[in-house]
């Protein structure tokens, strides 16, 4: 890991940088809904967490992962849901050394497996995970439904 960089998990103090980080991800999130979810994830625990990268007391990345049974496998899949650096740190092993933390919580979660979605635009992050043993599996299908939301 990085010399200097911290990986531990998010509180609601972490909820503007929270914030800053989804919206340069494209899932812009106020800070006050962030303290919601963070709160709403840690009542999941221990099978959902958050974690931040932390460096020179600043939150410069984030991942989220958890653990849930499937019916067609007999181990929980894991799934990281939320990876993100801060674009001034990307390149610098940030992005590997949180999903590592991720996986290695998914794998004392007993997962058998780990997914992880990445949006069809940000073929940058495709080779990344692909450089990682990740393999290109099955398509996404999603449906936003009308009337519910947080």
């Amino acid at each position: 890991m990085q010399a200097g960089l911290e990986i531990r998990a998010a509180h609601r103090d972490d909820a503007s940088a929270i914030s800053k980080l989804l919206t340069e991800l494209g899932h812009p999130l106020e800070p006050a809904l962030a303290v919601t979810q963070i709160a709403r994830i840690q009542a999941l625990a221990p099978n959902y967490a958050v974690f931040v990268a932390v460096k020179d007391g600043a939150v410069i990345g984030l991942v989220s992962a958890f653990s849930t049974p499937v019916l067609h496998r007999a181990l929980p899949v894991g799934r990281v849901s939320v990876l993100v650096v801060a674009q001034p740190h990307a390149g610098q092993g940030i992005g590997s050394a949180l999903l590592r933390h991720a996986e290695q919580f998914l794998v004392e979660l007993g997962c058998g497996r780990i997914e992880v979605t990445s949006a069809s635009h940000r073929e940058a992050a495709h080779g990344f995970y692909l450089a990682r043993g990740y393999l290109q599996q099955g398509v996404k299908f999603s449906r936003e439904i009308p009337g519910v939301g947080l």
